[in-house]
């Protein structure tokens, strides 16, 4: 938690800022709970990882984000 505003407060701050709406968002967490994966998509979230995704699917979605193109397969191991 960060103080006086959570993640999805976070999301909802950039998408509200036309200069950042194109940013692309990935939320990483340790929640399992499944409507946090709604409610962060409805906050603007492009991409929910759960903590901790291995190394190279890491590394795609890094590059997904700043270099665009479609959204990286979900990690298998």
């Amino acid at each position: 938690m960060m103080p006086g505003l959570d993640g999805f407060g976070v999301l909802q701050w950039v998408r509200a800022r036309s200069v950042l709406n194109n940013a692309k968002l990935a939320v990483l967490t340790g929640s399992t709970d499944g409507r946090d994966v709604e409610r962060a998509t409805q906050a603007g979230a492009d991409l929910f990882l759960r903590k901790f995704p291995d190394a190279a699917y890491l590394e795609r979605v890094v590059k997904w984000s700043t270099e665009g193109g479609p959204l990286p397969a979900a990690s298998l191991s």
